[in-house]
């Protein structure tokens, strides 16, 4: 039946068989145009596998069917994020938010304002999620806004915290480098 079918799409998805997971829940799809949840997964299986053009359709086809789910909107906004869609990804975070204002959603909120230039509040938001996801990747991008708006003993501080927290230890030790530099040669400029 199609739940074996969408549950086996999901074993697949589990074990990284993505064509696999595609395939079952193309097979799913054909017997029952109307399974919601499978329009869900393969969007999420097609995001995983960065084919984010192809995200899109199942994610509109799971919101006709289910206009308020919060996942989905974030899922789409994610992948409109991924295709640099900023303006439509910050509406579809907006109306995640709406539904479920949550960490993981105020998180893509700040990364969005980052690409859209918007520092300062970015940078707000990452601080104020500290609290509740305190990793590598919060200080990683509240040192990238610091370093955008020339605060570069603060860039230098949370990358520094970035790198205590990270498992990327050489990627983080090079952009400390490089802001340690910038940090050089704007005090060798002021003097």
């Amino acid at each position: 039946n199609n739940f074996s079918i969408y549950y086996l799409g999901n074993f697949y998805r589990e074990k990284n068989d993505f064509q696999r997971a595609i395939d079952a829940y193309n097979q799913a799809l054909s017997a029952n145009p109307d399974f919601a949840q499978v329009y869900l997964a393969s969007a999420i299986t097609l995001f995983d596998l960065g084919r984010y053009e192809s995200a899109l359709n199942p994610i509109d086809k799971y919101l006709t069917l289910n206009p308020n789910d919060d996942l989905a909107y974030a899922l789409r906004a994610r992948t409109e994020f991924q295709l640099g869609m900023t303006q439509q990804a910050k509406e579809d975070n907006d109306k995640a938010i709406e539904l479920n204002d949550c960490p993981e959603y105020q998180f893509d909120r700040a990364k969005i304002l980052y690409k859209s230039g918007e520092f300062q509040k970015a940078k707000e938001i990452f601080q104020k999620l500290l609290p509740q996801i305190q990793t590598s990747k919060i200080y990683e991008y509240i040192s990238y806004c610091d370093l955008e708006m020339k605060n570069y003993l603060g860039a230098l501080d949370n990358i520094n915290k970035a790198l205590i927290l990270s498992n990327d230890d050489e990627y983080l030790l090079n952009k400390y480098n490089e802001i340690k530099q910038l940090l050089e040669d704007d005090k060798n400029e002021q003097e």
